[in-house]
């Protein structure tokens, strides 16, 4: 399987950790420069699609990776793509489920909770969702579940913070920091976002 996936899509690195690519009903495309690793232990279910490391027309492959750590989670819900340079891990016993749309390049995913990611989402590059501080404050570890609805607009440069619903029809603007809920339909900007219009609607 190796070899068939270099012959059709040009890896250069692909490593294996007691998983195949290919699934019943789910399948992971990596393009040129992608690091694969899935553990054993780890699952990958659903009803879809994830491709990885593509590039824009002339422009370079990145090095890119995606990780699967012990008792992880992948739930594939539809066809989702996420462009070249992008940093993706699933820490152990977390959850990431994705819809269809897609990630631009250089985008930076770390999930130890719960990530969800819903249909028709689009999200610009240097983006970071992480639902972890990843360190204790007065001995609280501020670790809390992400969702991101359908239909809903990321722009450049964002960053999502644990705990947040961003809800269907929203649209953050670039350079934003996401660390409350995001209401339906509306526009948030700033540092942290707020709402800045309402009843927005985008294509």
């Amino acid at each position: 399987m190796d070899t068939l996936f270099k012959y059709f899509f040009g890896i250069n690195k692909l490593k294996f950790l007691g998983c195949c690519l290919l699934l019943k009903k789910v399948a992971i495309f990596p393009f040129k420069k992608v690091h694969l690793a899935i553990r054993s232990s780890a699952k990958v279910t659903g009803n879809g699609s994830l491709i990885l490391g593509r590039k824009w027309r002339s422009e370079i492959f990145k090095p890119s990776q995606f990780i699967m750590d012990k008792r992880s989670q992948l739930i594939l819900d539809g066809r989702f793509l996420v462009y070249t340079d992008c940093n993706i891990r699933v820490h152990p016993n977390a959850t990431l489920r994705l819809g269809s749309g897609y990630i631009n390049k250089n985008s930076n995913i770390q999930c130890y909770n719960s990530i969800s990611i819903g249909h028709n989402v689009i999200i610009s590059e240097n983006v970071v969702i992480r639902d972890s501080d990843n360190h204790h404050v007065n001995g609280v570890l501020n670790q809390k579940p992400i969702i991101i609805k359908d239909n809903v607009w990321i722009g450049l440069n964002v960053t999502i913070l644990n705990g947040v619903t961003i809800n269907e029809g929203a649209i953050v603007a670039a350079g934003s920091v996401v660390i409350s809920d995001v209401p339906a339909k509306t526009l948030v900007a700033g540092c942290p976002a707020k709402v800045k219009k309402e009843n927005v609607d985008w294509e």
